[in-house]
């Protein structure tokens, strides 16, 4: 996706080159795929996540597949 990216010249987040460590990170970030995480830097065992009201960046399945995590 990075070097699909830089080659159709999309610019990064700051402006410059896409590297496979930002796109993992948006990827794996529930926010870009429409949740909210509660209590994730807490010493609770328990993460939360809820649905909130922006357009999902990363769709569903996408999320799930690349993070690993299982979407509420």
């Amino acid at each position: 996706i990075a070097e699909g990216f830089n080659v159709d010249g999309v610019p990064g987040p700051t402006g410059g080159r896409w590297v496979v460590s930002r796109v993992y990170g948006i990827t794996t970030n529930p926010y870009y795929a429409g949740q909210v995480r509660f209590n994730a830097r807490s010493t609770r065992a328990t993460i939360t996540t809820a649905a909130v009201d922006h357009p999902a960046l990363v769709d569903e399945a996408t999320f799930r597949r690349v993070s690993g995590a299982k979407v509420a």
